[in-house]
């Protein structure tokens, strides 16, 4: 993973004030894990969209629920469009799903006053057809409960029984809710872009673009908070000053005091402590830490307001629902689990081993 680093010298260029080198956030679980393989092969990585909604059967969208190997979301979604002959804006879905894996999600297809395309055609390797129906809605980003994950991972070098120490550490606690490697491209390119368009003045062409650049900034800077968070070990523990979100409703509120309720209910994850998606507005907390962080990234939380960014908050934690391994052999094992939107599985499967990131 990417790691930020001000005022020194890193392996990629500066943009602005900020200088780019190769480090990791750190792990909750203290120590390095051990060793292992993972996405030897797509197979490995398996993931299956929980649908907040159902498709009704009616409407002017058509809902397609896709199997998908080794593509990208994106790809996918152009296929579907030369498909039923749309326009790309016409396709929706929501989440972006891994590409080196195997993983299922509804699309949506705007097709007013149009009948059903050909189902009978050729398909691309790697892309099937799974299901069809009608609904009122436009798939939107977010528009999920979660995503199902089942994951195989190969050539264990280390014992068995430092994995599932590990693993019950992350029953009890949870895990540090990092945005994954993906967020940020490869060998971190996205954030370099994303310092030459706000504060170098580079021109970047396609909202798409945009978009994803602006995302990888203000999860760079979410990253570091939760980093420092994890250092002094209070990812999990609020602090006066903290913003807290309940975890049924999603509200957020300011801590004013930290007394025995607050601390019983985030140990028992009902409530927890959240990190800043910088932009314009929001609720900011007042807790040192946080001040501390976007001091050191004034000018990119700056750019990010500037640009009318609306701020908001993510959990500095996530705990996997369902969580279990499965040995396959002394080497190997299987791990199944399920998360909420947003959440990476990579930021579980760190915790319980080392292993080279393929994005």
């Amino acid at each position: 993973m990417f790691h930020a680093i001000k005022n020194q010298n890193g392996e990629f260029p500066e943009a602005g004030s900020l200088t780019l080198a190769r480090a990791d956030w750190p792990l909750a679980g203290g120590g390095a894990p051990p060793a292992a393989t993972i996405r030897e092969r797509c197979e490995d990585f398996r993931v299956i969209e929980a649908p907040l909604l159902e498709p009704s059967g009616e409407g002017e969208h058509l809902w397609v629920w896709i199997r998908k190997t080794d593509w990208t979301t994106a790809a996918v979604g152009d296929c579907l469009a030369r498909w039923a002959g749309v326009e790309r804006r016409g396709i929706g879905w929501a989440g972006r799903k891994d590409r080196k894996a195997v993983t299922e999600q509804w699309f949506s297809i705007h097709l007013p006053g149009r009948t059903d395309p050909d189902v009978d055609c050729v398909w691309p390797a790697g892309i099937e057809l799974l299901a069809l129906r009608r609904h009122d809605r436009k798939l939107r980003a977010g528009m999920l409960a979660g995503n199902r994950f089942l994951l195989r991972v190969r050539h264990l070098r280390g014992e068995r029984e430092e994995v599932e120490r590990r693993l019950e550490k992350i029953r009890e606690e949870g895990a540090p809710n990092y945005f994954g490697p993906q967020r940020f491209g490869r060998r971190g390119d996205n954030m370099r872009q994303a310092c030459q368009f706000l504060l170098g003045g580079k021109r970047i062409r396609g909202r798409a673009l945009r978009s994803t650049l602006i995302s990888a900034a203000r999860s760079w800077i979410f990253n570091e908070l939760l980093a420092a968070r994890v250092r002094d070990g209070s990812w999990r523990r609020p602090v006066r000053g903290d913003v807290l979100m309940l975890e049924g409703s999603h509200s957020v509120f300011r801590c004013e005091a930290v007394d025995e309720t607050i601390l019983a209910r985030a140990a028992s994850g009902d409530l927890r402590v959240t990190g800043p998606l910088p932009g314009d507005g929001g609720m900011l907390s007042d807790a040192p830490v946080e001040r501390e962080v976007l001091q050191a990234w004034d000018d990119l939380v700056g750019a990010l307001a500037a640009r009318r960014v609306k701020a908001d908050r993510r959990p500095l934690s996530v705990t996997p629902r369902d969580l279990e391994l499965r040995w396959l052999d002394d080497e190997s094992f299987e791990l199944s689990f399920e998360l909420p939107p947003g959440a990476y599985a990579t930021s579980i499967l760190r915790e319980l081993v080392t292993f080279e990131q393929n994005i």
